[in-house]
């Protein structure tokens, strides 16, 4: 990564924690692909502005 996509990504981050209020325990829950609840997952679709499906992927096992 370069140092403009650096920011970026720590631009997008501090957006999420700080102005639509994810906690930086539930992003890094994400980041490791851990179970988050369906009121964070809505709260994420409302401040990306997107549809679930754009998010997760369900995979029958």
């Amino acid at each position: 990564m370069n140092a403009e996509e650096v920011f970026s990504h720590f631009s997008r981050i501090f957006k999420l924690i700080f102005k639509q209020g994810f906690s930086a325990n539930t992003l890094h829950r994400m980041k490791k692909g851990e179970a988050i609840n369906t009121k964070t997952l809505d709260a994420l679709c409302y401040a990306l502005d997107c549809d679930v499906s754009d998010i997760i992927e369900f995979v029958k096992e």
